[in-house]
């Protein structure tokens, strides 16, 4: 199952929902891709809704720590949403649950970012 990703807003939050399995074959490249054009277009704060996302390998954990950091340092900041137990599994042995902040509610996670105000970025 190809990858697909569907953006939309909620209030200044992009939200990302992506559906497939996040690996090397499924073209994970994706993910970076709309977080990088939500940053473009000074969208700092993003969600990222994994619920319909079954599966991911090494490149998927790759592409959400690639996307977490862009969002960093460009003054942004990326959250998840609804991770599957197995995702969950594999960013809690990564020890990667540290870093992201997740949530299983999407109106938790929006009221999260009420709290977060960061400088316009400077550029790339």
């Amino acid at each position: 199952m190809p990858v697909t990703i569907t953006e939309r807003a909620v209030g200044d939050v992009g939200i990302l929902d992506v559906a497939g399995r996040l690996t090397v074959e499924e073209g994970s490249r994706q993910l970076s891709a709309y977080v990088e054009k939500l940053l473009d277009r000074e969208r700092l704060k993003i969600l990222v809704n994994l619920e319909q996302v079954p599966y991911l390998d090494t490149t998927g954990v790759a592409e959400l720590v690639l996307s977490y950091t862009w969002a960093q340092r460009q003054g942004g900041t990326l959250k998840l949403l609804n991770l599957a137990p197995y995702a969950e599994h594999i960013l809690k042995i990564s020890h990667l649950l540290m870093i992201f902040e997740t949530f299983t509610a999407e109106a938790d996670a929006l009221r999260s970012f009420a709290d977060t105000v960061r400088p316009p970025a400077l550029g790339r």
